[in-house]
């Protein structure tokens, strides 16, 4: 539960905003995401090397997770069409099989009988 003057969305009215970064999320095939946001209410400096590195780590974490979870429903989705395409060639040969023992059975029989 959140504290009742920091609702989502709205800043407290009491306060100015002091900072504000923003970087842009990249994809690896180098479409923008979106960007991360960090506000702060107290001034601070983001100009150090630290948190400029901390700030890029993390909009890479994001990016490289949505990447790996596209990843993954992808493979999911092409394992139940494989799995789909097995059956289906299980179900052809069942038949198949099937129907050539009858065939070979009939020209057994006629050839048994005729013999």
């Amino acid at each position: 539960m959140s504290h009742p003057a920091h609702t989502p969305g709205t800043i407290r009215r009491s306060n100015t905003v002091s900072r504000a970064v923003s970087l842009p999320i990249i994809q690896k095939d180098g479409t923008l995401l979106g960007a991360l946001c960090a506000i702060d209410l107290e001034p601070a400096k983001v100009n150090n090397k630290k948190r400029q590195t901390m700030f890029l780590l993390f909009a890479e974490m994001i990016a490289n997770h949505r990447d790996a979870r596209i990843q993954l429903l992808k493979s999911e989705e092409d394992r139940r069409q494989e799995i789909e395409i097995s059956n289906i060639r299980e179900q052809f040969v069942a038949i198949l099989g099937h129907d050539l023992r009858n065939t070979l059975a009939s020209m057994a029989w006629t050839s048994h009988v005729d013999g």
